[in-house]
């Protein structure tokens, strides 16, 4: 009669994948209500914020007074009639550094190039 046949049934039987479903779909839904409430309070955090006024200007430009790589002091009067670039950067920048001094030696050389055509 039952030769071969198995007496319990397979390994997922139709309430357990009915369940599987059930909890899916449920996680499903949280997930979705979640990230729409998420969503809507930071919108809500965004319209909350007011610009705030801002206290005096940008000091740029004007006097000022540096110190050389000899250690000397240097003022505007010293840069004037010149070309002048400035360039604030960071102690130990092994990443960007690179980058924007190679920027920079790159607008020099147009630089120099549109001068030299203007005097040629």
């Amino acid at each position: 009669g039952d030769s071969g046949k198995s007496v319990r049934g397979g390994p997922v039987s139709w309430l357990s994948f009915l369940l599987l479903l059930v909890t899916g779909g449920g996680i499903i839904v949280y997930y979705d209500k979640e990230k729409k409430r998420h969503i809507e309070e930071l919108k809500n955090s965004t319209n909350s914020v007011k610009p705030a006024q801002s206290v005096g200007t940008a000091a740029i430009g004007g006097p000022f007074t540096l110190l050389n790589h000899d250690g000397k002091t240097v003022t505007e009067k010293d840069f004037l009639g010149k070309w002048t670039l400035l360039y604030f950067g960071f102690t130990h920048c092994p990443d960007i550094c690179p980058d924007e001094l190679q920027k920079m030696a790159a607008a020099i050389n147009k630089i120099s190039k549109s001068i030299q055509s203007c005097f040629a």
